[in-house]
């Protein structure tokens, strides 16, 4: 069995369109999702395989990027934006009401942050709806009961998207590219390393982790495998 440890976007976006022809190709493969917004640390915690965002990773951990930086949008009904009007500024939206996210592992409210001339800004607004999954969400948003956040990878795999409509589009924020992250040496490394592959193969961007010059003698440590192109250094 690969235990794998994701958040409910990276589910979404990485594993659900391609469970089933992975259970085709690989049927002696089990698989075991736990889904948690909390940062995890897979070697301590028994898991096989994360999904995240980032690339802050721990000691003995591989690092593979699957997806690039992520855009998480607002979007409102045409109902609601008809009821209570469109905001044309941050400060606007004191107006109006925020469908929020509750994370379930530190049990706090998800602020909601924007970028304005290219700094990060923290906007206190109205909520009227709060929920802990970013579906149940989708749907408060569809019903017209506030506006709400959403990424947009997610948002493209709505069969009804054109009912989202998108609000303060300039001042949208953008996430770090999400990763794989694994152990090293693992026991279970063939079959990690079979899903890993199959992921890669089934999503375009094949992109290793990068890190800084300073993070060398950290990586050396654990005997990790470097390729040094321009003062950069990449896990392979």
């Amino acid at each position: 069995m690969v235990r794998i440890t994701a958040a409910r976007y990276a589910y979404l976006s990485v594993l659900q369109p391609y469970l089933g022809e992975f259970y085709q190709r690989y049927p002696r493969i089990q698989l075991e999702i736990a889904i948690n917004d909390g940062t995890v640390n897979v070697s301590k915690e028994g898991y096989d395989l994360g999904i995240r965002f980032g690339n802050k990773i721990e000691e003995h951990v591989v690092a593979r990027q699957i997806l690039p930086k992520q855009t998480q949008g607002l979007f409102a009904s045409k109902h609601y934006l008809e009821q209570h009007g469109v905001p044309q500024k941050p400060v606007d939206l004191k107006q109006h009401q925020l469908i929020g996210y509750r994370f379930t592992t530190a049990n706090t409210l998800s602020p909601l942050l924007l970028q304005e001339d290219g700094k990060e800004i923290s906007v206190e607004m109205p909520v009227s709806f709060v929920a802990n999954d970013i579906e149940v969400n989708m749907d408060a948003i569809r019903q017209g009961i506030g506006i709400g956040r959403i990424f947009l990878i997610n948002l493209k795999q709505q069969p009804d998207q054109e009912n989202f409509i998108p609000v303060l589009k300039p001042y949208w924020r953008t996430f770090p590219p999400v990763y794989l992250y694994y152990l090293q040496n693992s026991q279970k490394s063939k079959r990690v390393r079979t899903l890993i592959d199959f992921l890669l193969e089934k999503i375009p961007l094949k992109k290793p982790l990068s890190l800084s010059v300073l993070s060398i003698f950290h990586y050396l440590s654990v005997q990790l495998s470097f390729t040094f192109r321009f003062g950069i250094v990449c896990i392979e």
